[in-house]
């Protein structure tokens, strides 16, 4: 859907963002997708390991509740 998408629409940027599992999720999308312009997460949890973290360079912020057990 986004290769078609990204085909259409030439002069879009993407941004990807989600919540909790939504926020994993869409983490993994920015990698895979590889052309993002940004990404901001909600109560993630960590996603990847240390060579995802050391490999990943989308840019974006993560927010996260400091007693969010699911985001630790």
């Amino acid at each position: 859907y986004l290769d078609g998408l990204k085909e259409e629409k030439r002069d879009r940027t993407f941004w990807f963002t989600g919540h909790s599992l939504g926020a994993a999720l869409a983490t993994l999308a920015a990698d895979r997708y590889g052309d993002v312009q940004g990404l901001y997460t909600f109560g993630s949890p960590l996603v990847g390991d240390e060579g995802f973290a050391r490999d990943f360079y989308v840019s974006g912020y993560r927010f996260v509740n400091n007693n969010d057990v699911v985001a630790r």
